[in-house]
């Protein structure tokens, strides 16, 4: 599902944790993100994925200030820095749904 997505990262030089911690998660899921765009700020990354770039990964904590274009949802078992995916709202590829529903599922 997400190894066919475009993903927006934060640039390895802004927040090496960051960086790494998209390709360890993608690579513990059984692929290697195909990343289109890193950004040196976290809302640079955020207009991206509003404007229908991609998606990301990001710590859990990340404020996305009420924006109610992007949603996002906590990772199952994902490492401890309780990571999660974001998607632009309005995204029409039917493997975000799916992955929402078995995201969703695992979670319960």
């Amino acid at each position: 599902m997400l190894a066919d997505e475009s993903f927006i990262a934060i640039s390895p030089e802004e927040s090496p944790n960051g960086y790494a911690l998209l390709i360890e998660q993608c690579n513990a899921a059984g692929f290697m993100p195909r990343i289109v765009r890193t950004l040196n700020s976290l809302e640079s990354l955020l207009l991206c994925v509003e404007a229908g770039l991609g998606v990301t990964m990001l710590d859990q904590n990340t404020r996305l200030e009420h924006n109610t274009e992007v949603r996002s949802i906590p990772i199952p078992n994902s490492a401890p820095s309780a990571v999660c995916a974001v998607w632009l709202e309005t995204n029409r590829n039917p493997n975000i749904r799916q992955l929402v529903t078995a995201l969703q599922e695992s979670h319960i």
